[in-house]
């Protein structure tokens, strides 16, 4: 059943009418079948959890897998929170018994398997029913289950509670490519704006259905609200929450691609050096890129200080240079007609000798002037085909002899 109905991109469910046990899951997985004999809500819970991840509270770690209250010492989930793995029960590096025994969850019971052992209140007894079960750990502290977790052996209808740590375990396992939830091929596609602006209404839609009974429904990110749910055409008003921004529409009778969107986070920062020396040379800056903002950058050097933006205002990239003596500074952008909005950034710069030493960069066929030559001190060299035209890189000559003078050749 589970070969002969396989979906890889989907999480496969089979109800059956009689089987074996209540319900079998692949841990992790992407199969399941449960009994329709048992009608339990908390036995498909129960699967669907094996499928991302989460194991029995009862779980036994190897070689008594399946009982925790078999196990011997190195491999039990005792009841106490805060007892450690000692070093001759394996390299834990000091972790607690409750990390690396049992289901490795402490915010889930150390317990043994509890079916029959479960009274009609929900309240563990160990002589309830059959009677004879261990009422302690290897420590001699008695067992308290939670017969409310819904991946304990305890009553169908006691079953109610997951820990939040049995959430992180499916969230994570929810965040791997294993699960991608889609058809193994899409039928149609939603129609709309994939970068959008917070707070602003965007329309999506997918292509009308043969039957007009079709109900869509719309599956939007948490905080997001949508209007026309129910309908092929929907409005859709995104919020910043920095989680993942995928809209579904699943269908009757086909499938929907999802729709991938992202959200403008509204920020802007400056990169770049924080530290340059004062020798004229043009450095570049970058802030992100919004499309279609207007970029306006400043400084708070003044005039007269040798401080110069060299290029790129209006873009995110820009350069700017300092001259010897030139004092340290704030480099200021801001960007206009982002999402309707103005956001700003500053970074400061120290003018020093150290930061940023600047290779030239050099292209074959590149105009190149070196200067002066013969040279006694100090060589200058200006490539102005690279747009630095004017601005020199400065390259002292060691072990000056005096009186000798030094030739240099363009294709050094």
């Amino acid at each position: 059943m589970f070969d002969n109905y396989f979906d890889p991109n989907a999480m496969n469910f089979h109800i059956v009418n009689n089987a074996p046990s209540a319900g079998l899951a692949l841990n992790p997985g992407t199969v399941l079948y449960v009994s329709q004999q048992n009608r339990g809500f908390a036995t498909l819970a129960h699967e669907i959890a094996h499928n991302l991840g989460v194991e029995h509270t009862h779980n036994g770690r190897w070689p008594c897998n399946g009982d925790n209250e078999t196990c011997a010492d190195c491999w039990q989930e005792p009841v106490s929170r805060s007892m450690n793995q000692p070093f001759w029960c394996g390299n834990f590096n000091g972790k607690k018994k409750c990390e690396v025994n049992g289901n490795k969850l402490c915010d889930t019971a150390g317990e043994p398997k509890i079916d029959g052992y479960v009274d009609f209140n929900c309240s563990y007894d160990p002589n309830w029913n059959q009677g004879g079960g261990d009422e302690r750990d290897n420590w001699g502290v008695t067992w308290r289950p939670n017969t409310r977790n819904i991946m304990s052996y305890s009553r169908r209808i006691c079953r109610d509670q997951f820990t939040y740590g049995q959430i992180g375990v499916m969230l994570d396992e929810l965040s791997k490519n294993r699960f991608d939830f889609k058809s193994t091929t899409a039928q149609f596609s939603i129609s709309g704006p994939t970068k959008v602006c917070p707070n602003q209404s965007y329309t999506y839609s997918i292509p009308s259905q043969s039957t007009s009974s079709v109900y869509y429904l719309w599956q939007i990110p948490d905080g997001w609200s949508i209007l026309g749910q129910g309908n092929r055409t929907v409005t859709i008003t995104p919020t910043l929450n920095y989680i993942d921004h995928t809209i579904y529409d699943p269908i009757r009778g086909g499938s929907v691609a999802p729709l991938k969107t992202t959200v403008d986070n509204l920020q802007l920062s400056i990169s770049g050096y924080s530290e340059i020396p004062g020798d004229n040379f043009c450095r570049s800056y970058y802030a992100e890129y919004y499309a279609g903002a207007t970029y306006t950058w400043t400084t708070s050097a003044p005039m007269w200080s040798g401080v110069v933006i060299c290029g790129g205002q209006g873009t995110n990239i820009v350069r700017v240079r300092a001259a010897p003596f030139s004092p340290s500074f704030y480099l200021n952008a801001s960007a206009s007609n982002v999402c309707g909005t103005i956001i700003n950034a500053s970074k400061y710069i120290t003018v020093g000798n150290g930061g940023d030493v600047p290779m030239p960069i050099v292209n074959p066929g590149d105009d190149i002037s070196v200067y002066p030559n013969p040279v006694s001190s100090f060589l200058n060299i200006s490539n102005t085909d690279a747009g630095e035209t004017g601005q020199c890189n400065y390259y002292k000559l060691a072990n000056r002899k005096r009186g000798v003078f030094y030739s240099v050749s363009k294709n050094e």
